[in-house]
């Protein structure tokens, strides 16, 4: 079994070659978003060698494996996560294994080692001995703990190295229970001295990506990272610094060095480097592209440019690290071209890392291919090389052949629904066809109206990974930033969105919803707990997205007040169920659901998210959606685009929408949930 780690100097993109890795069949990996670090942390495996063979104590060795075991257990949650339940025993035993005399004892240094109740219980002993008569005292070194094991250590590295290796290959064996050759571990080395940490694994393959460092600057300035100093010449005296510490690696040993952006720009060629240098086989590659695609990735690229704030800065580092500067100019083509604002609206795009590791970014270097019906400026397309998104000559989304059709077959299924049975229930596939039928209309109308919007929540994982419908749902949820919504609310009062078809926004229309919903006026939907004069008629969802507070203070207030009146608007509407068994409360609900009204509180709610301001260049939020905190709208989120398939239509993605299902949903948003957590919306429909 061969260990292959990927490894960086923070946000260098390494996870790139680790989603590239996910695509093979035979190479299981450790959940993304959790580092194996136990060989290169403090009081890890390295700072054992050292304490047990370089620089052998009396006191210290022993003290060095106990601090290794509270290593161990402060960080079972995620190493667990890795290699089950058995991470603790393992440790345990290659700790026991280390060890050359146990007995019981104490030194005065294993205070620092104590768990709270222990401290609690021996400064409760020490201040009471002080206060005993001299004659009564305990003598200055008494042992308060005399059940504690205590350890003596005396072992050569050879042992040291075989006893280590036993373990790591013990643990991923955990991680391997199919016996597969590969397993991937995320930053199981350091990029700092990585020759000491190549003896601790019988078979190791170490990647080390690195990047632009105006690119990792910039990011690190957009993200918050606080990892690398924020001002640019200790930035460039720390990048350097950083690099200088990887040290002298032998000829022959198991490491290749590469650059994030020839991931990107050579993609073919380095990918054939990364499997032989690993040893893999290409008939393992069963989804290509799925996890880490070059083209999606490209707006990880010259990011400098797309942030004027930043350029002054980026020029001191380029002067200081000239040789760490990657060559762009030397790739011509789609990838390597900065792009102009055709409206105001297409600035750049932004991201981290690489498809999982850091949210999905667009291909903003990228020329993108025009759909001629949606948009015509010129951020609106797609990379070259990644037609799976969007291909020459399909990209028209919404014909009025399309259109008519499907008003024709929804009218037919209608009419013979209604003869047969007046209240003859829609069947879900059926509520399929009308829901695509009004998303048809919405993007039609988009269109005309040269709307920026894209598919969200359910829909957008729909899209990436099943290419429409989640199998087990059934709604469509669009999102349009603010200014944007607003505008569609204003022209889908006074024009048309098609027969049928209706925008339900305001008291007038039936609203009860605080967002926008447009419907089909042919259906009828009854929803348990409401009354009967909510009821609904099968809809697709449209929210705003406005700005995300950058004042903490104020964003948790605005979520507080969102929360009660939103509480208060679903208690107005839910209240046919009294479950209350305090007669007084039952008498209040009673009372409050007579005179409330969902629609009395939707002005007040609806007053909260415009009072922060949507700007394309920074991160928003759906205010009126579910997610709360976690929800992050990418900045530039409605400018990078990209086209992917959705039942028998192409639909708009943000080209950051990796990083959009990571934080809705977790990295593991490709994998569909167990059939038991799988939920469904429990609507019933007829026919009108």
């Amino acid at each position: 079994m061969r260990i292959i780690t990927c490894i960086s100097f923070h946000g260098t993109g390494s996870g790139a070659v680790d989603d590239f890795l996910k695509e093979f069949d035979n190479c299981p990996s450790a959940p993304t978003n959790i580092e194996c670090r136990f060989l290169q942390d403090p009081d890890g495996v390295s700072d054992l060698e050292y304490n047990l063979v370089e620089n052998p104590h009396r006191l210290n060795s022993g003290y060095a494996l106990r601090r290794y075991m509270k290593f161990a257990r402060e960080t079972a949650y995620g190493y667990r996560k890795i290699f089950g339940s058995n991470w603790l025993k393992y440790s345990q035993e290659y700790v026991d294994s280390l060890v050359t005399e146990t007995y019981k004892g104490y030194w005065h240094g294993d205070l620092q080692l104590l768990s709270g109740p222990q401290k609690f219980i021996y400064y409760s002993r020490r201040a009471k001995d002080k206060l005993m008569p001299k004659p009564l005292k305990k003598p200055f070194r008494y042992n308060y703990f005399p059940n504690q094991d205590y350890y003596h250590v005396h072992i050569t590295r050879d042992e040291f190295i075989e006893k280590t290796q036993a373990y790591v290959d013990k643990l991923c064996r955990l991680l391997n229970p199919k016996n597969q050759p590969f397993i991937v571990l995320d930053q199981f080395v350091a990029t700092s001295n990585i020759k000491r940490y190549l003896s601790y694994v019988k078979d190791i393959r170490v990647i080390v990506v690195d990047r632009d460092p105006r690119d990792l600057f910039v990011q690190q300035r957009r993200y918050g990272d606080h990892v690398l100093p924020a001002e640019a010449e200790p930035f460039a005296r720390v990048f350097r610094d950083h690099r200088a510490m990887i040290g002298e690696i032998p000829a022959d040993a198991p490491v290749l060095r590469l650059q994030f952006e020839d991931l990107i720009f050579n993609y073919d060629e380095e990918m054939k480097k990364i499997v032989e240098f690993v040893g893999e086989d290409w008939s393992h590659h069963v989804a290509p592209k799925k996890y880490f695609n070059p083209a999606v990735s490209a707006a990880n690229l010259q990011m400098w440019k797309k942030f004027p704030e930043y350029e002054k800065d980026c020029e001191i580092i380029a002067k200081m690290l000239p040789e760490f500067l990657y060559d762009f100019d030397k790739h011509e083509g789609p990838m390597n071209r900065s792009r102009s604002s055709g409206n105001g609206n297409a600035d750049s795009g932004n991201g981290r890392g690489s498809n999982a590791e850091a949210g999905n970014v667009s291909a903003s270097e990228s020329r993108f291919l025009k759909d001629p019906e949606v948009l015509a400026d010129d951020h609106n397309v797609l990379p070259e090389d990644a037609m799976e998104y969007a291909e020459p000559g399909t990209m028209s989304l919404v014909t009025d052949d399309k259109l008519n059709d499907a008003q024709a077959e929804i009218q037919a299924l209608r009419d013979s629904a209604v003869a047969e049975d007046p209240n003859k229930k829609i069947s879900p596939s059926e509520a399929k066809l009308v829901e695509m039928n009004i998303f048809r209309h919405f993007i039609r109308f988009c269109s005309e109206n040269k709307l920026r919007w894209t598919v969200d929540s359910g829909t957008l994982i729909g899209a990436v990974r099943h290419g429409g419908f989640i199998p087990w749902d059934d709604d469509i949820d669009i999102t349009m930033p603010r200014p944007d919504y607003d505008k569609f609310i204003k022209l889908a009062s006074e024009k048309s969105l098609g027969d049928h078809i209706m925008l339900v926004h305001d008291k007038k229309s039936g609203a009860v919803d605080t967002y926008a919903k447009i419907v089909d006026d042919r259906t009828y939907v009854k929803f348990p707990l409401r009354y009967e004069e909510y009821g609904s008629a099968l809809w697709i969802d449209v929210f705003p997205v406005d700005g995300r507070p950058e004042n903490e203070k104020e964003f948790d207030k605005a979520l507080r007040k969102l929360d009660f009146l939103g509480k208060a608007r679903a208690y107005s509407f839910t209240g046919s169920k009294n479950k209350n068994r305090n007669p007084f409360k039952k008498v209040l609900k009673k009372m409050y659901v007579t005179v409330a009204r969902p629609y009395m509180f939707i002005p007040a709610i609806r007053k909260i998210p415009v009072q922060f301001p949507y700007t394309d260049t920074k991160w928003g939020i759906s205010f009126l959606g579910i997610y709360k905190k976690k929800d992050r709208v990418h900045p530039y989120y409605f400018t990078d685009v990209i086209w992917k398939p959705f039942e028998d239509i192409k639909v708009r993605c943000s080209a950051y929408f990796a990083e959009r299902l990571t934080d809705l949903y977790g990295a593991d948003f490709m994998t569909p949930p167990p059939e038991s957590k799988r939920i469904a919306h429990e609507i019933t429909a007829y026919w009108r």
